[in-house]
């Protein structure tokens, strides 16, 4: 009980330590993101962009693998456990390529309906 007390008591005093940079003056505020090379895009715009980076990534991924499956039907030379292996890894990449531009789509879709993107 005592260890819930004490941690409730430095969660509360850790955040009101950042009470203190909202009181503070423009300019001070101002040379601090200057410094900090703080951007004033709103935490919607910056989650779109994570969110765009990683499914960007997968749809990137999902095409290497497609390439990979292609080869790998390519040296299977008639092996038919190796041409259902690459024929396998070809569903899944592009199984995987329609998810993430589907994804991609219903995130631009969200963000421009709340206002985001």
């Amino acid at each position: 009980m005592k260890i819930k007390i004490i941690s409730l008591i430095c969660c509360i005093l850790f955040a009101s330590s950042f009470l203190n940079v909202k009181s503070a003056p423009d300019m001070q505020i101002d040379k601090l993101k200057s410094e900090l090379k703080l951007s004033d895009k709103s935490i919607g715009d910056t989650v779109n962009d994570v969110i765009g980076f990683v499914l960007g990534f997968v749809a990137a991924l999902s095409v290497l693998m497609i390439i990979v499956s292609g080869v790998m039907f390519m040296f299977s030379a008639g092996d038919r456990d190796r041409t259902e292996d690459a024929m396998e890894m070809l569903m899944w990449a592009v199984g995987g390529l329609v998810i993430s531009l589907l994804g991609f789509a219903i995130v631009k879709i969200i963000a421009s309906v709340l206002g985001a993107g």
